[in-house]
């Protein structure tokens, strides 16, 4: 059996898919789990997954609506568009 379809049959979501229900890249994600704010477990060497209680148990400490996530930090996630302009003030070389 593949990992990912050991994530399925173990009951587990992947992170692909709580990063689509909480609105966030998979990488935030990824990055919930390092910091330890949101459980997941190895299923083989390369995947993770999350229990379903373990995702609402994030949502209620962390989610505010489903459409603006709070990071663990406190902050917004980073999930707007940034526009194209760099707010750096160096010169051009010429």
């Amino acid at each position: 059996m593949t990992a990912p379809g050991a994530i399925k049959a173990q009951g587990l979501l992947s992170t692909g898919e709580v990063a689509e229900k909480l609105g966030v890249h998979r990488s935030t994600v990824w990055q919930w789990v390092h910091t330890g704010a949101l459980e997941a477990k190895h299923v083989g060497t390369r995947y993770m997954g999350v229990e379903k209680a373990a995702l609402a148990r994030f949502e209620s400490k962390y989610v505010q609506n489903v459409s603006s996530p709070v990071s663990p930090n406190g902050s917004h996630s980073s999930t707007r568009k940034k526009s194209g302009k760099s707010k750096s003030r160096r010169k051009k070389r010429s």
